[in-house]
């Protein structure tokens, strides 16, 4: 497995090998240690200090099914801490695939190294894949409404991001929640249960439509918070 360092001031890349530090290490865990390993705890978020670290999971590019993240690091221009978001996709696959622990430069590499007990591991893929297909949530909840059928749940939390994500609690968040666009999405001839993730079995993606005969992919929980609560705003469409 190897690491990819790219300079943008020298315009260079340089390839090293996983150090054994990172070794067992993958996705938000591999991108948050290298942060606090590698940028200065003072640095300016935005200055020429920080890095910008993707890593896929440890176990993206193998039969396990539902690993194909792409986690994404740095510190925060808002917190000053450590931050990781992840997307779905197929890069996170790809990176994988190549043998990249750490930021895909190339489109050459290698396969994942085989895992010590290759069979032993199938058996533990297929019955991970079982228990996911047979928790309800997974297997009908989340093809059905996508990963907006989190939005009443985290409501009730009081961690639903709401104006400007000063608020953890919004009024009327039913109108903009899974029901509502899985309701919308069907109405206007789009897809629910589409796989936005390569080997994803839960199938939480949609293709939404505009009513005209065109599909547009996707639109998901963390769309439909930024575009409406983050903004106040209580309808997908126009009542």
């Amino acid at each position: 497995m190897k690491i990819l360092r790219v300079n943008m001031t020298k315009a260079t890349i340089t390839t090293e090998d996983v150090p054994q530090e990172y070794m067992g290490l993958g996705g938000r865990g591999l991108t948050s240690i290298m942060i606090n390993n590698d940028v200065p705890p003072t640095c300016d978020p935005l200055g020429p200090d920080n890095k910008l670290i993707f890593a896929p999971g440890l176990l993206t590019g193998t039969m396990l099914v539902n690993t194909s993240r792409l986690s994404i690091g740095a510190k925060s221009p808002l917190t000053h801490g450590i931050k990781e978001s992840n997307a779905g996709g197929t890069v996170a696959a790809s990176l994988g695939n190549l043998g990249i622990t750490a930021i895909i430069v190339s489109p050459s590499g290698k396969s994942p190294d085989a895992p010590a007990d290759a069979e032993a591991f199938k058996e533990a893929a297929k019955t991970f894949a079982r228990a996911v297909q047979a928790d309800p949530f997974c297997s009908q909840i989340l093809p059905a409404m996508g990963t907006a059928a989190l939005t009443s749940m985290v409501n009730a939390m009081g961690a639903f991001p709401s104006r400007n994500a000063t608020q953890g609690v919004m009024k009327n968040h039913e109108r903009i929640g899974g029901e509502k666009m899985a309701a919308l999405i069907n109405e206007r001839g789009g897809k629910v249960g589409h796989r936005g993730c390569s080997q994803c079995i839960i199938r939480c993606s949609n293709e939404f439509g505009d009513g005209k005969g065109s599909r547009k992919n996707n639109f998901t929980f963390l769309m439909d918070k930024l575009s409406s609560s983050n903004l106040a705003l209580r309808y997908i469409v126009s009542p």
